[in-house]
């Protein structure tokens, strides 16, 4: 009997320490699985419809180069409207909150997001980027703030964008956006005017025809617009 007792009293103490790896792995890998799993429970995801290409290269065939009409490159998406929530806040480990929506596009080669009643609180960033880009591409703060709360972005490369809005977390609720409409750019609507030797209503400037009007020439800018579902 007593050549037994140290035996039993070794194995008692060496099964906890054996064990205790093992336990700390498995707390750890729960730790790590619920922390993904709150992450990927913040971002909103929005997939626009696809676009029939084909179909449209052929209407854009029909018109391109015809007087009064602008030069297409882009379709508005159909969907719901899309606000943060009270629970759709990342609380971050500055004190500020983050709201993020990955928009996913369908044959597009860029985006152009409309947002109505934006309104960023002190402290309170909009940001845009394109898919995979770490650096955002257009920020907004709350000086940015548009009077009448509507925003139009630039065109965001790529067929997918990500949004982001972080405000101080105490600010969420004085925070208002409702993204509203997407435009699927198809092709580069500069592209697309430089393969035009000349648009519709336009007077070339190398012509006697633009002498009357030099010092407009050159202050020419480029615009877009969306009117009928289209982005022109």
């Amino acid at each position: 009997g007593r050549c037994m007792l140290p035996t039993s009293i070794h194995r008692l103490e060496r099964e906890p320490i054996m064990a205790s790896p093992s336990i700390r792995q498995v707390l750890l890998t729960a730790m790590s699985l619920l922390a993904a799993s709150a992450s990927s429970a913040q971002a909103a995801s929005l997939k626009l419809p696809a676009l029939d290409t084909a179909k449209l290269a052929i209407e854009d065939s029909q018109t391109e180069g015809k007087r009064g009409v602008p030069v297409r490159y882009g379709v508005e998406a159909e969907f719901k409207a899309v606000s943060p929530t009270a629970k759709d806040w990342e609380v971050l480990g500055d004190g500020r909150s983050r709201w993020v929506l990955d928009i996913q596009g369908q044959q597009a080669s860029a985006l152009e997001l409309t947002v109505y009643g934006l309104r960023l609180p002190a402290g309170g960033e909009l940001r845009l980027f394109a898919a995979g880009e770490k650096q955002a591409s257009q920020v907004l703060t709350d000086g940015d703030n548009p009077p009448t709360g509507y925003f139009r972005s630039a065109l965001i490369r790529g067929a997918s964008a990500r949004l982001e809005v972080v405000v101080p977390s105490d600010a969420t609720a004085h925070t208002t956006l409702s993204l509203e409409s997407v435009t699927q750019a198809y092709r580069d609507p500069f592209v697309a005017l430089n393969q035009l030797k000349s648009g519709s209503c336009n007077i070339d400037t190398a012509c006697s025809e633009g002498d009357p009007y030099r010092d407009q020439i050159r202050s020419v800018a480029h615009y877009t617009f969306v009117s009928g579902g289209s982005g022109y």
